[in-house]
């Protein structure tokens, strides 16, 4: 993760405004004005602390499961910050409103 304007400009990035840069400890936001060279003072300005909240969950089904329409049971739990997910039930419970991001990935198989 880029650490400076700088760092966000060597990697090819021309639009100026508000990133997020790895601080000492956490995440922090700063304005990147790209339309001034690295060494100037006006290039990176600090703005503050990115509140971005994390948690995250790796469920896995290890055995084939091939019934349509419904919901897929997994079977381990092997990450479950907040325990926001309830693997007897299948259910998700959102822990604060807020905007999620799921990722899922599968593998199809004609055995």
């Amino acid at each position: 993760m880029p650490t400076s304007c700088e760092d966000i400009w060597s990697i090819g990035h021309t639009l100026s405004g508000i990133y997020s840069v790895k601080g000492v400890k956490i995440v922090e936001n700063v304005n990147c004005n790209f339309e001034n060279l690295p060494k100037e003072a006006v290039f990176q300005k600090w703005i503050g602390y990115d509140e971005v909240k994390v948690g995250a969950c790796l469920l896995l089904r290890l055995a084939a499961f091939n019934t349509a329409n419904v919901s897929i049971p997994f079977q381990v739990s092997k990450l479950n910050i907040g325990n926001a997910m309830d693997l007897s039930t299948g259910k998700f419970t959102t822990p604060v409103q807020g905007t999620y991001f799921f990722s899922f990935t599968g593998h199809a198989s004609s055995c």
